[in-house]
């Protein structure tokens, strides 16, 4: 039982993250969830397809890669290799760049909270404040962290740092193609070799 409220977990899940990215039609599957909902799934039935167009991948918006590229620099930067691209770290990017801040602005505001050794865990705690959440909170605090890390440039990145993001760009060009395919276990395994790439 533990098993299929897991897999129930992962789904949904999975779902969130692509209707917050805007992969995914929320309406549809609020709809075909619906029918769940109200019964019309007798029990032990298996529950109705969601529509294929639910399930297809929206053309991607230049945010998408965006945001990618913003998540993927506070993963290296501040050593977070097995955090995941959530909800609400993508809501709170895209609300600063609705405000207006850039890609780089952003970027410069991990490497500031990359330069307080306040927020990496030098403090009485000893814990870290360093969450895409909290950089990205509002624009006076991303602000405050563009100022730590001297409003100067983004350090360049590496030829391997290069080929790593080639890399992972084809795995979530794959996991896209996965996810349009409703193949949740290639998608699974994709994600797993993502996580393995990003470390």
């Amino acid at each position: 039982m533990s098993s299929r409220r897991e897999d129930a977990l992962l789904i949904l899940a999975m779902v969130s993250a692509a209707v917050a990215m805007g992969h995914v039609d929320p309406a549809q599957v609020v709809a075909a969830l619906g029918d769940v909902v109200r019964g019309k799934v007798k029990p032990g039935a298996a529950p109705p397809p969601l529509p294929a167009s639910t399930l297809a991948v929206r053309k991607p918006s230049g945010d998408v890669e965006v945001i990618t590229r913003i998540f993927d620099r506070w993963k290296r930067t501040l050593d977070h290799p097995q955090a995941r691209l959530t909800p609400d770290r993508v809501r709170v990017i895209k609300a600063r760049m609705r405000e207006g801040y850039t890609e780089r602005q952003i970027m410069l505001a991990i490497e500031g909270c990359a330069a307080s050794p306040y927020h990496i865990g030098e403090n009485d705690s000893g814990t870290r404040y360093d969450d895409l959440t909290l950089i990205c909170r509002s624009g006076s605090k991303l602000e405050a962290f563009v100022e730590k890390a001297g409003g100067g440039d983004i350090p360049a990145q590496t030829p391997e740092a290069d080929a790593r993001d080639e890399r992972t760009a084809r795995i979530r060009e794959a996991m896209a193609d996965a996810q349009k395919e409703g193949d949740v276990d290639r998608y699974e395994r994709l994600n797993a070799k993502l996580a393995r790439a990003l470390q």
